[in-house]
């Protein structure tokens, strides 16, 4: 189970790039979305590739995701490089978002709890949060209002997921 909010923001800050304890560049691709009735994603299968740009570390994940807003399904798996590759190659070449920059870094106010913040496509940046149990993710205060987007928080805002923004830029 993933517990997660995610939030809209203006911009990654200097501080919070340099106080990263990860530094990636994501290829992602969506395999399969699936939308219920009233056009909210239901499940999702997506494989990604992530460098890590400190120690040029590669990995390859296949992840299935099911449910929306607060708290989903999440089932990981770790993939080998040529089944990433073929799924890139022979179904969705060109297809591939780029998240350019995921930081991950401590809360200043927390230094338990993990912020993970991505640039998408050079186009819009947002923040993601995971956390034990629903109780603390819903008592939890954003505490950096200055870098806060327009959008806000779009934990339950389903036209914000990364594969509705993947359908629409890159299939449609």
């Amino acid at each position: 189970m993933e517990i997660e909010r995610k939030f809209d923001i203006k911009n990654i800050p200097s501080w919070m790039k340099e106080k990263s304890v990860r530094h990636k560049k994501i290829e992602q691709i969506y395999l399969m979305i699936d939308f219920d009735n009233d056009g909210k994603v239901l499940e999702e299968i997506r494989v990604r590739k992530a460098i890590n740009l400190k120690t040029n570390q590669v990995d390859y994940k296949m992840t299935y995701k099911y449910g929306d807003g607060l708290s989903r399904e999440e089932i990981e798996t770790p993939i080998s490089s040529d089944f990433y590759e073929m799924i890139k190659k022979t179904r969705h070449e060109g297809y591939n978002p780029i998240i350019k920059d995921y930081y991950m870094v401590e809360d200043i106010y927390n230094p338990n709890r993990l912020i993970e913040i991505s640039e998408v496509d050079g186009k819009f940046c947002y923040a993601e949060i995971e956390f034990p149990d629903e109780k603390t993710a819903n008592e939890y205060v954003w505490p950096y209002p200055e870098i806060l987007g327009p959008k806000g928080e779009m934990t339950n805002q389903p036209n914000e997921r990364m594969s509705v923004y993947w359908l629409k830029s890159r299939v449609s």
